[in-house]
C-alpha cells in the first residue's frame, strides 16, 4: 500500500477498535510508560541502550531522522518567507522592481529545489541504515512541498 493509504487504513483501524472498546481498561492505563524496562532486551544490549540513554545519545539512524526533520522544516520556513516577501512587494513595485523581486524569487526556488537534492541523497543514507523497512522515508519532491506550502507562482 502507498504511504497515505497505509497511514489512513491503520487510523482506521486503530479507530475501530477504541469504538469496539478495545482500549478499555488496559493495564497500566493513565500511568506513565515505564520506558526504562529493558526486560525484553538482551542484557549486553540493554547495557547500550541504557548509557546512550543516560548520556544523551541515540542511535545513527535517529539522530539522522532528527537532522533531515529540521533542514526540511528549516528549507520550507526560508522558502515561504522569501515566497511571502515577494506577494507583499510585487503589488506597488515597478518594472524595474519586479525584475529584481522575481529574480530573488528564483534564486530562492532554486536554492530550495538544491537542499532538497541534497536531503534526498541523505534520505537515501538513512533508508541504508535503518534497522526497519517500514521506517524506511520517501524522497522528497520539492514542487509537492511548494504546493503544500501554499505556494504559487
Amino acid at each position: 500500500m502507498a504511504g497515505n493509504r497505509w497511514e489512513s487504513w491503520v487510523e482506521k483501524a486503530i479507530q475501530d477498535a477504541r469504538d469496539r472498546g478495545l482500549f478499555d481498561n488496559l493495564e497500566g492505563e493513565g500511568r506513565p510508560i515505564n520506558w526504562d524496562d529493558d526486560s525484553l532486551v538482551d542484557a549486553d544490549w540493554a547495557m547500550a541502550f541504557r548509557l546512550m540513554r543516560e548520556h544523551g545519545f541515540a542511535p545513527d539512524w535517529i539522530e539522522l531522522q532528527k537532522e533531515i526533520r529540521a533542514e526540511v522544516e528549516k528549507a520550507r520556513s526560508a522558502v515561504l518567507n522569501v515566497w511571502l516577501w515577494r506577494r507583499q512587494r510585487l503589488s506597488d513595485a515597478r518594472e524595474a522592481q519586479r525584475r529584481t523581486i522575481d529574480s530573488e524569487w528564483r534564486r530562492a526556488r532554486a536554492e530550495f529545489a538544491s537542499t532538497i537534492a541534497e536531503l534526498n541523497v541523505r534520505i537515501a543514507d538513512f533508508n541504508l541504515i535503518v534497522p526497519f523497512a517500514q521506517l524506511q522515508k520517501l524522497k522528497i519532491d520539492a514542487e509537492k512541498e511548494l504546493t503544500a506550502l501554499g505556494i504559487e507562482d
